[in-house]
C-alpha cells in the first residue's frame, strides 16, 4: 500500500506542477533558517547545507504525505465501519456521495 501512496504523491505533485522535490513555501522557509544560522560569511558552506536540507524536507514532505494518507484512509474505514453498523441495525441507507468515495478508496487501496 505504501508504494502505491508514494506513486500518488508523485503523481500529484506532477498534477500541481512542482518539478521541485520541495515546495516553493518550503524552500523559503529553509533559505529563511539558514541565512539566520549561517549568514552570509560562507556561501559554499550555506549552499551545502541548504541542498542537505532541502533533501531532507523533500523526504519529510512525502513521508508526511505518506501518513497523512493512511490516517485518513483508517479514518474513513473506521467511519465506514460505524454506518455499516447503523444500516444494518436501522435500515439506514448512506449518502450516494459516501458509497461513490468508499468503493474508490477499496479499488485504489485495498488492492495493494
Amino acid at each position: 500500500m505504501e508504494q502505491m501512496i508514494r506513486k500518488l504523491y508523485l503523481y500529484t505533485r506532477k498534477e500541481e506542477n512542482q518539478e521541485e522535490a520541495i515546495s516553493k513555501e518550503f524552500q523559503k522557509e529553509i533559505v529563511a533558517m539558514l541565512r539566520t544560522e549561517i549568514g552570509q560569511k560562507n556561501e559554499s558552506e550555506f549552499e551545502r547545507a541548504r541542498d542537505i536540507a532541502f533533501m531532507i524536507g523533500a523526504a519529510g514532505e512525502e513521508n508526511g504525505f505518506i501518513k497523512g494518507f493512511k490516517y485518513a484512509y483508517h479514518l474513513f474505514m473506521e467511519c465506514n465501519q460505524k454506518i455499516q453498523e447503523k444500516e444494518s441495525k436501522s435500515g439506514f441507507q448512506q449518502d450516494y456521495v459516501l458509497r461513490v468515495i468508499r468503493g474508490k478508496l477499496n479499488r485504489c487501496c485495498v488492492r495493494n
